[in-house]
């Protein structure tokens, strides 16, 4: 065992060197893989017709997943980015319990959530100057999360949800040599679909077990600040989302809800071609 453990770890010494020099023979790259680590301050509100807040939901989230680029020439900078995440957390709930007469009480438990999200982005660099680079983006982002209310207790529900939007925005890098890059990337994002379904029968709630509903739709915000360092990556980002509320479905329907996220990536780069 020990000797499996110095050989491995003489591989990644090695493929990091070797990624390391590659790193910094180009800033034009064609392939870019950086798997990463994602830690997530995550908030969940809701909100009823005089904008008070009825629910609340905050925690951690953690998770990871894999960042790509493919540069489709070296003298040519289109290029295009395919990422994956997948998160889980278990957060606090703070809501309230309602009975046949519609009399309510406050109540407090945990909400547990998987999410997948997927992003296929396009883009230009625009080599403005040696120190700073444009490159605009266009793409498509699949959000998938399971929001567990009661985290399997007797008084809650699954809700599940499915939204796919279209991103637009920009990065902007600061090559600092060859080996070390700061980005500032900045996209607005607009759900094309929401769709939304609740299961109130699997824990004897009595209500109905296929509830179909579509929230409204906003223009949300993504911004994300990091660094580049000989291929160790870090980055701070901010994403938000407003969900309009939705119609009624068999007598229920979902609330004006916001979400806020403020997320920390770590990973690594490596450089293929």
């Amino acid at each position: 065992m020990k000797h499996l453990i110095i050989r491995a770890f003489l591989f990644i010494l090695i493929v990091s060197a070797s990624s390391t020099f590659l790193f910094a023979q180009t800033n034009k790259d064609l392939i870019e893989l950086t798997p990463q680590v994602v830690l997530k301050s995550f908030y969940w509100g809701e909100y009823n017709d005089n904008s008070e807040l009825i629910i609340e939901e905050e925690g951690m989230h953690y998770g990871g997943g894999i960042n790509s680029k493919f540069k489709f020439s070296r003298s040519f900078d289109l290029y295009t980015k395919l990422d994956f995440y997948f998160c889980y957390g278990l957060v606090d709930y703070k809501g309230f319990l309602q009975d046949a007469q519609g009399n309510t009480e406050p109540y407090e438990s945990e909400t547990a959530y998987q999410e997948i999200e997927t992003i296929l982005n396009f883009g230009y660099d625009f080599y403005i100057a040696e120190q700073f680079i444009i490159a605009p983006e266009f793409g498509f982002q699949f959000e998938y999360w399971n929001r567990d209310i009661d985290n399997g207790g007797q008084y809650g529900y699954d809700e599940i949800y499915n939204m796919l939007s279209i991103r637009l925005g920009s990065n902007f890098i600061f090559p600092l040599g060859t080996d070390t890059k700061i980005f500032l990337n900045i996209l607005g994002k607009y759900p094309v679909i929401i769709e939304e379904s609740i299961d109130l029968a699997s824990r004897g709630q009595g209500g109905p077990a296929d509830i179909s509903l579509e929230p409204g739709a906003n223009l949300g915000l993504n911004v994300e600040l990091g660094a580049n360092i000989y291929g160790a990556f870090i980055s701070l980002y901010y994403d938000y989302m407003l969900f309009s509320k939705s119609d009624y479905d068999q007598g229920y329907l979902q609330p004006e809800s916001d979400r806020s996220v403020v997320g920390l990536k770590l990973g690594y780069t490596f450089i293929l071609f």
